[in-house]
């Protein structure tokens, strides 16, 4: 059955004057980093280029045709008499939908049909020439970018009550996934910090992530956070997308974690843990983390848990496109819904490759949805890289 795309701006749907669907970026793209912000980039038409746009979208394109332009701004937002609803910090909202299965602000589904959300964001950016206007799309996270946490103190606390601190200050909600908790320091340096750095700070440390879904709720994923277990049919992958490696330079068989309160000489307490049987294969590969954990049983379980993944070369398959034209409704329904932190089996894989079926995290993803394709090509950890 045929998707079809909803771009609601404020409510009002502007898919019908988008240029080439939608560009959207989510997560992260290797294990050592947290995930960035996501974005969503849209191109859509004014009515310079097609006047009837002024009639059919009459709240999307301000003006009669001759208007200056087919956007409004935060300090002015009437062009000629008409009120548009194209302003920075309007709510958007992209999904994607078979015919029964169309949404609006009060009802998620009608009918059998299927409804995917694909983002939920702010407008940070609105750039007009003749012709187009290209929007700028941003989770949640940005706004926390915004919010400064002023003369930041808190006692020593776990990472779970901490990060419920900064909900509590910064006024959003965070969904804690996942039941491990990590005892942090005390920051007892007032200090000035914004929420989303504080929230990446912690979950670094903690060996955790911190990330907006679909849906625009912010999570914080403990590391034994599973997430939700997929399986992608190998002919849904695009063959030219599976390169792989493995390489030496990946292994770290060593790992050091400071952790504690800082002595007279301003050094912490570490733990040091290796893989002896790495260590005579390879050499050393050692890798260094300084934290604000408390106690040293958490810094050595991190310093485990980092071992255990990497102490041995591991097949690396940074990326795999999945085109959804290929796949069927049963498979795009279970596949298109992933989230940062699930979990997927691909396969199989080709007859030559190094193994049957590809097992990793999703660090994140990029997705196109355009009129004639849709795609989402995923960021993936090494082979079995998962908690």
């Amino acid at each position: 059955m045929a998707y079809a795309w909803q771009v609601l701006i404020d409510g009002e749907d502007a898919a019908g004057i988008t240029l080439s669907g939608a560009q959207i970026s989510y997560g992260r793209s290797t294990v050592w980093e947290q995930p960035r912000p996501g974005y969503c980039y849209l191109q859509l038409l004014t009515p310079d280029a097609v006047p009837s746009i002024a009639d059919d979208f009459p709240d999307l394109a301000p003006g009669a045709f001759g208007a200056k332009s087919g956007f409004s701004d935060t300090y002015v937002n009437d062009y000629y008499g008409v009120v548009s609803k194209l302003v920075v910090g309007a709510p958007v909202k992209v999904t994607a939908s078979t015919p029964t299965g169309f949404t609006d602000a009060y009802v998620d589904n009608y009918g059998n049909g299927d409804t995917l959300t694909r983002f939920t964001g702010r407008i940070t950016a609105i750039d007009y020439e003749p012709g187009e206007a290209a929007v700028t799309v941003v989770d949640a996270s940005e706004a926390l970018t915004r919010v400064d946490l002023k003369e930041w103190q808190r006692p020593g606390e776990s990472d779970h009550y901490r990060v419920g601190a900064i909900a509590k200050a910064a006024g959003v909600t965070i969904q804690v996934d996942g039941q491990d908790t990590t005892n942090l320091l005390p920051d007892d340096q007032p200090t000035t910090v914004t929420a989303w750095a504080a929230l990446q700070k912690i979950a670094q440390d903690c060996g955790a992530v911190v990330y907006v879904d679909r849906d625009g709720v912010i999570h914080y994923s403990c590391w034994d956070d599973k997430g939700k277990a997929r399986t992608i049919p190998g002919e849904a992958v695009i063959l030219d997308s599976l390169r792989m490696s493995s390489e030496l330079g990946s292994v770290v068989n060593q790992v050091t974690v400071e952790y504690g309160a800082k002595d007279t000489e301003g050094k912490q307490p570490q733990v040091l843990l290796s893989d002896e049987e790495s260590v005579t294969a390879y050499g050393v590969m050692d890798k260094r983390f300084t934290t604000r954990l408390a106690d040293e049983a958490d810094a050595r379980t991190m310093a485990g848990q980092i071992v255990k993944q990497a102490a041995r070369p591991a097949w690396s398959m940074p990326e795999a496109t999945v085109t959804f034209l290929r796949a069927t409704d049963p498979v795009i329904s279970s596949v298109a819904p992933l989230e940062v932190q699930d979990q997927v089996l691909i396969g199989p894989m080709p007859s030559a490759a190094p193994f049957l079926d590809y097992q990793a995290l999703v660090l994140g993803y990029s997705e196109t949805l355009d009129p004639n394709d849709w795609q989402m090509t995923l960021h993936l950890s090494p082979q079995e890289y998962v908690p």
